[in-house]
């Protein structure tokens, strides 16, 4: 139960009244290390052309926002990458002995979502725990948008980012739950899919891009029409039963979901047809700003415009372009590329062994729609953070860097 609550609180992050718990994390890591170092050196081989290409983002960044503003924290996010992010993935990954069998961090991730999904009920049925786990935040901002008159609307659940990255998430649990029904037969998966989707729609209407996007890729690699028609019904039945059972505890909250849920499917079908309106009217609208000269373009002003008061921008291009240019948002989409290319290298290696059947498409099919989304979604706002789905991308690249010496051989490089 230790593992499922700690890789819960990585993977979520939840602020606790203001405080990163990524640094409480890391504390307990580096301590474990510290005691199991040679169990680490023996099986874990670190990646120092990833660490240095950190090493050398966090001080540009950090120079950069110096030079624009007198400002040293430029580089936070290369920052918690190295030295908070990287060691409690390693610590992980020996802990649950991944160099033995990479199934069962499979297994604490998915027991993870399931937390979730459990904390999430029990935020909708009863606004007094939700209220208590939004206050428990300390950010102002999330407790006045997360309600309106007492009332909770939206931010169901515990984590950090209820409206972005944790719906991403969600939503890609919930697609890899399809993968593997379709890969077992077992029915626990198509169980839990509906559970992972509600999370993610009721906290955000992103998660429709994110599992559509899975959705057409898991069909073009394991195309089964009858069972495809059989799994849509399935999640139908169940995602109808849930939804009664949940608006029996707060109708309120479940009309106004299932409206913006709607509202939301409406404004990507107007996309399409080449109109923008609601969230995209704003996002290619009041909040696409760039900034004046070709000098900040490129390089950047060292102004985050997240929450000014003046202007503002929610647009994660923008954001980055604003704040550290044209350069730093290239630096920022290489580091993820990087990380999902060596993943794909990985796979392909000859010492690749699955520890189940269908692994390397698995993985294969989350570096690919990773790829597809990563763009896309930093449209919405500043997916290339440390989150949900960087998380996601480094336990994976970690997992396939560790090698079983009583084998002779790695598992993967």
């Amino acid at each position: 139960m230790f593992l499922i609550i700690f890789i819960f609180l990585f993977i979520f992050m939840p602020n606790l009244y203001g405080h990163n718990i990524l640094y409480f994390l890391s504390f307990f890591s580096y301590i474990y290390l510290f005691f199991n170092i040679k169990i680490v050196s023996r099986h874990f081989v670190i990646d120092w052309y990833f660490v240095l290409l950190l090493v050398i983002f966090y001080a540009y960044f950090s120079i950069s926002k110096y030079l624009s503003v007198g400002d040293f924290s430029g580089g936070y996010v290369f920052f918690l990458t190295t030295v908070l992010v990287y060691p409690i993935s390693v610590s992980i990954i020996i802990y649950t002995k991944c160099y033995r069998n990479r199934l069962v961090l499979y297994k604490y991730i998915l027991y993870a979502s399931v937390l979730q999904s459990v904390i999430f009920v029990f935020s909708l049925m009863n606004p007094e725990i939700h209220n208590l786990i939004i206050n428990s935040s300390g950010s102002e901002r999330l407790i006045h948008l997360s309600s309106y008159a007492g009332v909770p609307l939206r931010s169901f659940g515990l984590a950090r980012s209820y409206t972005f990255t944790m719906p991403i998430f969600m939503a890609f649990a919930a697609s890899m739950m399809l993968f593997l029904y379709m890969r077992t037969k077992s029915y626990k998966f198509i169980i839990l899919m509906p559970m992972f989707l509600l999370v993610s729609f009721f906290n955000a209407r992103v998660g429709i891009i994110v599992f559509g996007l899975f959705l057409f890729l898991i069909l073009v690699k394991l195309a089964n029409v009858k069972l495809i028609i059989k799994c849509i019904f399935f999640c139908i039945m169940i995602s109808i039963f849930s939804y009664i059972f949940m608006r029996n505890g707060n109708g309120d909250v479940n009309v106004y979901q299932l409206t913006r849920l709607m509202d939301g499917v409406s404004e990507i079908g107007e996309l399409l047809d080449g109109n923008k309106v609601g969230t995209f009217s704003a996002l290619f609208g009041d909040m696409f700003i760039l900034p004046k000269t070709l000098y900040e373009f490129i390089l950047g002003t060292g102004i985050n415009i997240y929450e000014r008061d003046d202007f503002n921008s929610d647009v994660g291009y923008v954001l980055d372009i604003y704040e550290f240019g044209f350069v730093g948002l290239i630096m920022k989409f290489f580091i993820y590329g990087y990380l999902l290319l060596k993943i794909i290298k990985n796979t392909n290696s000859n010492r690749f062994r699955e520890c189940f059947y269908g692994e390397k498409q698995m993985i294969q099919l989350i570096v690919f729609g990773f790829f597809c989304l990563l763009p896309i979604l930093h449209i919405k706002g500043n997916i290339l953070s440390v989150n949900e789905i960087m998380i996601v991308i480094f336990l994976l690249r970690t997992a396939l860097t560790v090698s079983d010496v009583r084998l002779g051989k790695e598992i993967c490089i």
